[in-house]
């Protein structure tokens, strides 16, 4: 465990010695999403290749339809707090928080300042996505998060608009 001479406070040099908590790697056991001929294959955050090729993604009748779905805070993975499927297999709950943010070699954002609690939910002919954002800082910090979906087939161009890529600020 670091010192908190280690660690320093928000926009102070972090230490050399210091070991920022950053994005795990890709999850071990995807997560499987069924309902009808529909299901989803996901890793343990929710995501779909988010760091690399995959058999993941959205698939109807077994052609994909959406091949990435990614999550990402300044362009950090988050860290993975818990994620289950529930019992019918057709929601997927992900706790996440922010990794250390570290911008020229200054601690900008602590781990764990913000809480992501992700909801997936496989309906009859769609995936629908939700993302509750909560801040311990105070005062609040500025970050850039985004979701990144890519469709795969040239079928579900029609809902690219609707089921595409978004980006915000917080």
């Amino acid at each position: 465990m670091a010192a908190a001479s280690e660690v320093g406070g928000i926009g102070d040099p972090v230490s050399p010695f210091y070991i920022p908590a950053t994005a795990a790697g890709s999850a071990v056991a995807p997560h499987v999403l069924k309902h009808g001929d529909c299901f989803a294959v996901l890793d343990r955050f929710g995501n779909a290749q988010a760091t690399g090729p995959a058999a993941e993604g959205l698939f109807f009748e077994d052609t994909r339809y959406l091949s990435q779905l990614v999550l990402t805070i300044d362009g950090a993975r988050p860290l993975l707090l818990s994620s289950s499927v529930s019992e019918d297999n057709v929601v997927l709950a992900a706790d996440l928080a922010n990794p250390d943010l570290v911008e020229d070699g200054n601690l900008r954002l602590a781990k764990d300042t913000i809480h992501i609690l992700g909801s997936t939910l496989l309906g009859e002919d769609a995936l629908f996505v939700q993302w509750e954002l909560h801040t311990t800082a105070a005062p609040p910090r500025a970050f850039a998060w985004r979701s990144a979906s890519r469709p795969t087939s040239p079928t579900c161009s029609s809902c690219a608009a609707r089921c595409g890529a978004s980006a915000g600020a917080a």
